[in-house]
């Protein structure tokens, strides 16, 4: 239960994490399974070309920023384009708010035994030599690519080119989801859609005629069921230029890049963002199992939190933090223990049980158990 307790997906965007102080980010990590997406290291490694770093350099706010993450306490997604191509090809994408990791592999134990392996080496090299201060001459290339690309999205020239055919007129987020869903995303243009987002994602056409003959083989469902993923971005990326055209999304550069982490809403349980676009937007976009947390009132939890911690017994905090903080203070009312109550219905009565202390003979029958598994992962390691 315990483990089950840590491992709450949580989604954070950039300008949530930054605010965090390096002890509220500990918690962070401590309390959650963090999901750091593409989108999220691409804005972190831009500001190596930041025009006004809030440390003495551009180096040394990445590397402040890198020194809050836990590494080895992190998911990493699967980027958003991908896992549409995958879809469009025939494979499941779940979007049942757990992780979907990249570089996930299946692993056999000499004992039969079925498990998941994620390689998380390479991420923590990276976020290790970033917190160091050390980048590659290829991340201050990307660095200086990404920065560009921002200054080349022109969404005030987007915004131009699409008013001309503005039809309607809109004043808020839910009434340009309404008319995506109404009008653009509209019943018996299924077809349409699919083979759209085909040449969109770049889906081979002999793959494409595949994808054909499966949707009529099952009865031509809608388009939205049968690719429930690339639906779900394609109405994204027509409720953003939508919502420019009608002045609901400002023209603000950087909105294109803040509008890529909703695409990772489906692979989260908790969404944490101090952005404006995602607190107006983010009803349009939640999944059912979804939990929103402005990044104020996380910052403000994280830091109660802390200090209830560390102001334990000395005693009782040497026992570790496994030990005595696998869940969350129960006396606090915060926007941690408060997400808690929603996605674990019981987690207070499991943090009122007294903990069982484990033994030297049961952590050897603990490792025995693990050895199989542990050698498995070693052998995909050294492939």
């Amino acid at each position: 239960m315990g483990w089950d307790m840590h491992y709450i997906p949580l989604l954070i965007d950039k300008s949530a994490f930054q605010q965090l102080t390096t002890r509220e980010a500990k918690w962070l990590f401590h309390h959650f399974r963090v999901n750091f997406p593409p989108v999220f290291f691409a804005e972190v490694i831009a500001d190596l070309t930041k025009a006004r770093p809030t440390t003495a350099s551009a180096d040394g706010d990445v590397q402040m920023l890198a020194r809050k993450i836990v590494s080895y306490a992190l998911d990493t997604n699967a980027e958003s384009f991908h896992l549409v191509r995958s879809e469009l090809h025939g494979a499941q994408v779940p979007m049942k708010g757990v992780t979907i990791e990249e570089r996930a592999e299946e692993i056999i134990s000499d004992d039969g035994r079925k498990g998941l392996f994620v390689d998380q080496a390479p991420t923590q090299d990276m976020i290790d030599r970033w917190a160091a201060g050390d980048f590659s001459q290829l991340e201050r290339d990307q660095a200086r690519v990404w920065r560009e690309g921002i200054a080349n999205f022109k969404l005030e020239e987007v915004f131009r080119e699409i008013k001309k055919s503005k039809a309607n007129n809109f004043s808020t987020h839910a009434e340009v989801g309404r008319f995506v869903d109404d009008s653009l995303l509209a019943a018996g243009n299924d077809f349409n859609l699919m083979t759209g987002a085909a040449i969109a994602y770049g889906v081979p056409t002999r793959v494409v005629r595949g994808m054909i003959a499966a949707w009529k083989r099952h009865g031509s469902p809608p388009f939205s069921e049968f690719f429930p993923y690339a639906h779900f971005c394609l109405r994204l990326e027509l409720y953003f230029l939508t919502g420019i055209s009608h002045q609901v999304i400002s023209t603000r550069d950087s909105n294109r890049i803040d509008i890529e982490y909703f695409k990772y809403l489906p692979f989260t349980r908790v969404f944490c963002s101090a952005d404006a676009l995602h607190i107006d937007g983010y009803e349009q976009f939640a999944q059912p199992h979804n939990v929103f947390v402005p990044g104020t009132e996380m910052k403000q939890a994280l830091a109660e939190i802390a200090d209830y911690w560390e102001n334990l017994p000395e005693e009782e905090r040497k026992t570790g933090t496994a030990s005595y903080a696998d869940y969350p203070p129960v006396a606090l009312n915060n926007a941690v223990t408060q997400v808690y109550d929603k996605i674990i219905l019981d987690w207070r009565q499991h943090a009122a049980k007294p903990r069982t202390k484990i033994t030297p003979e049961m952590n050897d029958k603990i490792m025995a158990h693990l050895k199989p598994m542990m050698d498995a992962i070693e052998k995909q390691r050294k492939r």
